[in-house]
């Protein structure tokens, strides 16, 4: 089973984050945990392992990002279903305090009308499950992820 590859999108201190074994610099790579994580990773975060270290550890998902057709995707949202995970990415820059409030709030604070030829790429998405250590991605628009609030 190929690993996938998550890229820090920021820093991440041991300081800030006590069960760290050390701190994670910016650019780093980590690979998402294959197994399962017994329930231990919280809504916000992500199961990740690096090469060094056999056991799992948690990351928060809006410090992670993956690559995604040679264009970097920051995560901005996370589903974890019965058996597979859901992970909500948007090229980078992006702004996750914008983009959770306008996901939570619904979608009417998404102007649809806007007449802006960019509307279609700045509201674009990257949908990610996987499942079985297997990654499907598609491309989606905000309104898609919206009504799931």
């Amino acid at each position: 089973m190929k690993n996938i590859e998550l890229t820090l999108a920021k820093d991440i201190f041991k300081k800030d984050y006590r069960w760290l074994d050390r701190d994670f610099k910016k650019g780093e790579h980590v690979n998402l945990h294959n197994g399962s994580p017994h329930g231990c990773i919280s809504k916000n975060g992500i199961a990740c392992e690096t090469d060094e270290n056999d056991s799992f550890f948690e990351l928060p998902a809006t410090a992670l990002s993956l690559r995604h057709e040679g264009k970097d995707f920051g995560i901005f949202m996370t589903e974890q279903k019965m058996g597979h995970q859901l992970f909500y990415c948007k090229e980078f820059p992006i702004d996750h305090m914008d983009l959770l409030t306008k996901t939570q709030s619904n979608i009417h604070l998404i102007d649809s009308k806007k007449s802006k030829p960019d509307y279609k790429t700045e509201n674009q998405i990257l949908k990610v499950i996987i499942k079985n250590g297997n990654l499907v991605s598609e491309l989606g628009q905000l309104e898609d992820v919206a009504p799931l609030f």
